[in-house]
């Protein structure tokens, strides 16, 4: 279960010496020091381990860590350890998208059964999706099939958003046709080689740098594995994801008309729904909408656009303000991560998301 958490205002971190903490807290650097909010916040929610990378106006800081990789070992998180990214994996395969739709290889509004003719579902209304409609949610598909079930379409695809993680793996198999190659080499070849993304791949097998996972209950789970789904399946660092973030709010790698396409919002969500297949959309959002592979959320402040990821015992969260250039993201390895996200957002970026609300995870005010 969560537990209750302490609000806490925009006031100076105080330093205290990280011996007073658990060693489980342990910093992996060479200042052995933690913020007493954090070392608290850690502990009343059971997280294990984490990694955060933070970017302020285009610098990327060091990356903090804390606590261990494996308690079995007394494995320490480090810059080098590998995390499930879970759904912050849609994010970099939305890169590799609108490179190609950039490159004139996939057009947005083009159905994607002319680029991958298979048929997918009975039901012919799946020749409708397109990527646009995929990287918004706006399928109509489940966001899996029951295991061993058939891919069902709940409405008219473009109608309304529905979160969907079947969509990405369709909108997957159109891009490896188009290139001719498998998603893990496509990524290699166009993000993670060119940014300098040394620790990230699509394919996890097993490396000493994983990071194992933990539930609730302290117990150990093995690390996620996967083939390469562009959903889902990204293995990476809190350093490599903010030089892919740093590049996006550089425009590396796409035109400036692409970058802008990205990041417009496409779809207003209900604001009571994430996961909408079974009733049309009756409370819209007046702060949350859906652009393309990106969460977008307008404060009175800024607009950012945010992911978070879920694989069960792995949990990550990233929320960027493209216009000042600052962002943050951070992984854990542990089935309550992302109870600490609005504290993270509120001590880095000053702002009161309430993106974790519509999520329906729960976590405290700030």
């Amino acid at each position: 279960m969560f537990k209750k958490q302490k609000k806490y205002g925009l006031s100076k971190f105080f330093i205290i010496p990280l011996s007073i903490f658990s060693t489980k807290f342990a910093h992996s650097t060479t200042m052995q020091t933690i913020p007493p909010y954090l070392a608290q916040e850690l502990a009343d929610n059971n997280i294990t381990g984490i990694s955060i990378a933070t970017i302020h106006h285009n610098r990327i800081s060091p990356v903090e860590n804390w606590g261990l990789a494996d308690k079995d070992s007394d494995r320490p998180i480090t810059d080098s350890t590998l995390f499930s990214a879970a759904s912050l994996s849609k994010t970099v395969f939305s890169y590799i998208v609108m490179q190609l739709v950039d490159e004139h290889k996939l057009d947005l509004d083009t159905p994607l059964y002319h680029y991958y003719p298979e048929e997918i579902t009975d039901n012919p209304q799946y020749k409708f999706i397109t990527a646009r409609i995929v990287l918004s949610h706006r399928t109509g598909f489940p966001d899996w099939r029951p295991k061993g079930g058939k891919l069902t379409i709940s409405f008219k695809p473009g109608e309304r958003f529905s979160y969907s993680g079947e969509g990405y793996a369709y909108l997957q198999k159109a891009v490896e046709s188009i290139e001719q190659q498998p998603l893990s080499v496509i990524a290699d070849r166009r993000v993670f080689q060119p940014l300098g993304m040394t620790h990230s791949t699509y394919v996890s097998t097993f490396s000493p740098l994983m990071a194992e996972g933990y539930g609730n209950d302290g117990k150990r789970h093995d690390p996620f594995s996967s083939s390469g789904n562009a959903a889902y399946s990204l293995m990476t660092t809190a350093r490599d994801y903010a030089l892919f973030l740093q590049a996006i709010m550089n425009g590396k790698g796409l035109s400036t008309q692409i970058l802008q396409i990205m990041e417009s919002p496409e779809v207003t969500v209900d604001a009571d729904c994430t996961y909408c297949t079974d009733h049309p959309s009756s409370h819209p959002s007046r702060t949350l909408s859906w652009a393309l592979g990106w969460g977008v959320e307008k404060t009175d402040n800024h607009t950012y656009l945010w992911h978070w990821g879920d694989n069960t015992f792995f949990k990550a969260f990233v929320y960027m303000d493209p216009k000042n250039k600052n962002a943050l993201v951070y992984f854990t390895n542990s089935e309550n991560g992302l109870a600490i996200a609005p504290l993270m957002i509120w001590k880095t970026m000053g702002e009161r998301t309430q993106t974790l609300k519509w999520l329906d995870y729960k976590t405290a005010e700030y």
